[in-house]
């Protein structure tokens, strides 16, 4: 679609909100160039549907690449907002596409539940309420200390799970919270069946389904962690070109400089940790030595200075 297009759908659109006019014109056309446009550019949708919520930069970058890419690997530092941008790109994945089940999932499902945490505060916008199914619910997100689901109005969820209760689920799109603490065998018997989840309107009407997504969140770990094979393997896709694949590692200069945390929070923090700890978890740095390495990351460790 040309830009010229793009620009006269957006108009238009925001035209009919000015105007208080939606539903009363039927140019499914339009809406459909509109719709398509906002699912390839998922950081203009949450900018223009979820006012006043403003991105930082980094974290427009991510998100435009949550609604494009299918095997995503976001490595960010501890207080950088990460919970509460992949709850925004859920919420928004969940509007845009109905009937989309989002699986959050972790090695505990408490642990799980804080993307839904970051949901339940969201929901407070009143255009992300007004897409939420509330019928069977006093409040727009179910929640408890092990367990959290939210439902929309077409037919899309955002449920929790621990990564072994996840087993026998099926979901479209897969969040998996602090990826190196998940048990790779469990993570792989819960990650193939989803790979091949289609929604109800590709068995009911034949429309071609999007590809299923899987999303990894986490700080830094060590080398010897399955989480660092995977975060080189989608980035060594991803600089091949292959637009399926997304890889990101910011540290917490980033979070400061765009304000999201404090810089004095980061010092303190320094000053706390052994150099070794702060790197991996705020300099969003892997250390250590890879798997089958003849003297293990652990043995040294206390002798590096």
């Amino acid at each position: 679609m040309s830009e010229l297009s793009i620009a006269r759908a957006e108009r238009h659109i925001k035209l009919k909100i000015s105007q208080g006019r939606f539903g009363e014109e039927k140019d499914y056309d339009l809406w459909s160039k509109q719709i398509n446009f906002y699912r390839d550019h998922l950081d203009i949708f949450i900018e223009e549907m979820f006012h006043p919520i403003k991105l930082k930069n980094k974290q427009k970058v991510i998100a435009r690449a949550f609604g494009r890419s299918s095997d995503i690997k976001i490595v960010d530092s501890r207080g950088a907002g990460k919970s509460w941008l992949i709850a925004l790109c859920c919420i928004a994945m969940a509007i845009l596409y109905p009937g989309t089940l989002v699986a959050v999932c972790s090695g505990t499902a408490q642990q799980a539940t804080i993307v839904l945490q970051k949901v339940k505060a969201l929901s407070v916008n009143p255009n992300i309420l007004r897409e939420i199914d509330q019928a069977s619910s006093r409040s727009p997100v179910t929640l408890s200390k092990d367990k959290g689901m939210c439902k929309f109005k077409n037919g899309s969820e955002i449920e929790s799970y621990s990564v072994t209760t996840m087993r026998g689920n099926r979901a479209k799109i897969i969040v998996v919270d602090e990826s190196p603490e998940v048990n790779q065998g469990d993570l792989e018997a819960v990650v193939s069946p989803v790979r091949n989840f289609k929604r109800s309107v590709y068995y009911n009407y034949g429309i071609p389904d999007y590809e299923s997504k899987i999303v990894n969140i986490s700080s830094a770990c060590e080398k010897s962690n399955h989480f660092y094979g995977e975060f080189i393997r989608v980035m060594r896709g991803m600089k091949d070109g292959d637009r399926d694949y997304f890889a990101a590692a910011t540290d917490f200069t980033a979070s400061a400089r765009a304000g999201v945390t404090d810089m004095k929070f980061f010092e303190a923090e320094r000053k706390r940790l052994p150099k070794s700890k702060f790197d991996m978890e705020y300099g969003s740095l892997f250390l250590g030595a890879e798997s089958n390495s003849v003297f293990p990351y652990d043995l040294t460790e206390s002798c590096r200075t």
